[in-house]
């Protein structure tokens, strides 16, 4: 048994339980001041208000947005290629004129459906010949 992936996982649960679970703490252990005098040191400043010098007494500036509410498309537009799960080559063990209307190629049949009608007379001359 290894003793690091122990240490670190126990390191881990114990920084996450004092960053969620217990701030106040925390923020005192690091000299940070917390709860209400927290809120005392941090400013605000108007709308959309972005400087880059920062204030000689420790204040935080904080820079506030409004959000407005916008219209979206329910479409999402993917770009793929599909394949079929399964590709059968068909073909006939006679030949012949068809003279049926043959289903389209990609279509999808199912077991027991005719696919194209050979004219059976040609068969026959065949099979006289023979």
């Amino acid at each position: 048994m290894r003793i690091f992936p122990i240490l670190t996982a126990a390191l881990v649960c114990t920084i996450l339980y004092f960053v969620i679970l217990d701030r106040e703490r925390l923020m005192a252990f690091l000299g940070a001041p917390s709860g209400p005098e927290a809120a005392e040191t941090v400013a605000t400043e108007p709308e959309t208000a972005e400087t880059d010098a920062e204030p000689e007494d420790g204040r935080v500036h904080v820079v506030v947005r409004r959000s407005t509410a916008q219209v979206t498309s329910d479409a999402l537009l993917l770009r793929g290629r599909t394949e079929a799960a399964r590709e059968v080559t068909v073909a006939a063990e006679t030949s012949g004129r068809i003279v049926s209307e043959p289903i389209r190629a990609g279509a999808s049949v199912t077991a027991g459906q005719t696919l194209c009608q050979i004219d059976s007379g040609t068969r026959r001359a065949a099979l006289a010949e023979a």
